[in-house]
This record gives C-alpha cells, structure tokens and sequence, in this order.
C-alpha cells in the first residue's frame, strides 16, 4: 500500500550568519525515509530526529536499526538512506544546516562518523529542545548558536551511554574472570593479568567502579558458595575448605565465622533444624 507521505514546512531560511544556516526544517508523516533504492548524498548537514515508528539506516561502513528517540547525523559527502519497516508509521523531524562553524565541528572529530546514530530520549524533551532551535523571532545567529548547544548536549549524553555501556562491560567481564579464579590464592593477580592490567590498576579501578575490593567479593563469593555446598551436600567442612582454596578447614571455619557470626558446623545444624521445622507432620 503506497504511503500517504505529508511534510509540514516549519522553518526556511536562506540568510547566512556569518558562523553558517539553519536552511529547512519540516516534520515528516508517515514519511517513506530516503527517496528511491540507492544511497544519496546530501551535500549539507542533516538531523532526523525520529518521533515514531522504527527502521533501518545505512551508508557503506553499516546498516543500523532505528528506532523511536534515535537522532540521524548525517554528514554532507556521507553516501546514506534510512527508511521505515514495513507496516509501520515512521514520523520524524529534519533539519538541514550548513556553514563554516560545522566545517570546523567536522575537522575537529566533533561529529561521530563512527556513530550516526544518536540515542536522545525523553522524546518530548528532545523535540522541544529541538524546536526550540528555529523558536519564532530568532535570528540567524542565535539559531546556529542553539543548534550548537543542542549538538554539543546531544553528544555528550551519547558520550555518557556509551561509557556507561563500556564500563558495565568491563565490570561483567572481571567478575566473570574473578568467579574463574575463585578459589585461587593468587586470584586478584592473576584477574588481572587476564584483564591485561597491573594489580594495582584493576584492583583500584574494580574497586571504584564497584564500591568493593576484588578480594572481597571473591570471599563474599567464597562465602556463597560455601553456605550452598552446605545446604545442598554433605560434604564435611574439610572437603569444603580444600574446594574453596582456604589452606586448611581451621582457616575456612575462622572466615566463615566472620563472615556469617556462627561456624560451618553450627550453621549446618540450624539450617537442617529449620528444614525439619517447616516440613509438614506426617500423618499416621
């Protein structure tokens, strides 16, 4: 079924201030994306800002999906189209600009080839940071200023998710490799080696980004362990203590006490007593 395809012009604008222009802004219904099967060059800067709906977007170094709250950052000798998933209503927002200050952004790195896809939401809050761009009696300057402020916030806060995404990665990754070297007397530093960072380094920074040593969460991981081979085995506390890696069971019982306030032995009876209390009488 042919899309009913409806633009809305809200701002046209040739009169350059000197820093560049803000050209053309509209708002797109049901919009069909990119006209045509091949990729096109704009040869200005561009901004879609996605409202609804979801799709795809490429250009020779990728394909990305699209979806509602994603910012397009188009480049002017950027070869791209974007275009909707079937059976579904892609709303948008576009702004063409151009001009000395956004050369400059380019030369600088400013603007992310790397990432042309921008993740910016609340929606609501974006569109009227966006709108707020061409606001009515605003002049060039001040809108080439705006749009300054709002690519600036826009990629800082894309800055801020992809560090915050990295680090949740790095974070995963050591517990991962510590859980490997549970019970490994040596198992911060040889954590660390597999991280390929120095002791020092990983153990301070696993201990900022996590808000514990690497040591105590591999005895808080020690101690989980042990209370579960209790519960779930019979295993005498020596057998258990040569698991864990501890020297001997006098050094397992000692931080288990420590950890718990009661030995392994005593734990072990009070878990089985409170099995025993909460099974249902057996009727005669």
């Amino acid at each position: 079924m042919k899309r009913t395809h409806t633009v809305y012009s809200l701002h046209q604008g040739s009169e350059q201030s000197g820093m560049g222009r803000i050209s053309t802004v509209a708002r797109l219904e049901d919009s069909y994306g990119t006209p045509g099967k091949k990729r096109r060059k704009l040869g200005c800067y561009a901004l879609v800002y996605v409202q609804s709906g979801s799709g795809t977007y490429e250009d020779p170094q990728r394909t990305l999906a699209v979806n509602p709250g994603d910012l397009i950052l188009l480049r002017p000798e950027l070869e791209h189209r974007y275009k909707p998933s079937v059976k579904t209503i892609w709303n948008e927002y576009f702004m063409l600009f151009d001009g000395p200050v956004f050369q400059l952004w380019e030369q600088q790195g400013l603007f992310p080839a790397n990432r042309p896809l921008l993740k910016l939401t609340p929606i609501e809050l974006w569109l009227d940071r966006f709108k707020d761009i061409y606001a009515p009696d605003t002049n060039p300057l001040q809108q080439v200023t705006r749009l300054q402020d709002f690519l600036a916030e826009a990629l800082k806060r894309d800055r801020y998710i992809v560090e915050t995404q990295s680090t949740q990665i790095w974070i995963d990754r050591a517990r991962h490799i510590l859980e490997h070297h549970l019970t490994n007397p040596k198992g911060v530093l040889h954590s660390a080696q597999d991280m390929g960072q120095s002791y020092d380094v990983f153990r301070k920074k696993f201990t900022r980004l996590t808000g514990q040593t690497p040591k105590r969460f591999i005895h808080i991981r020690q101690m989980q362990k042990a209370t579960r081979l209790l519960v779930e085995t019979n295993l005498s506390n020596e057998a258990i203590a040569e698991q864990l890696g501890f020297c001997d069971q006098f050094h397992f019982s000692k931080r288990f006490k420590q950890h718990h306030g009661i030995n392994p032995s005593a734990c072990r009876k009070r878990i089985k007593y409170e099995a025993t209390k909460s099974m249902p009488a057996l009727r005669e």
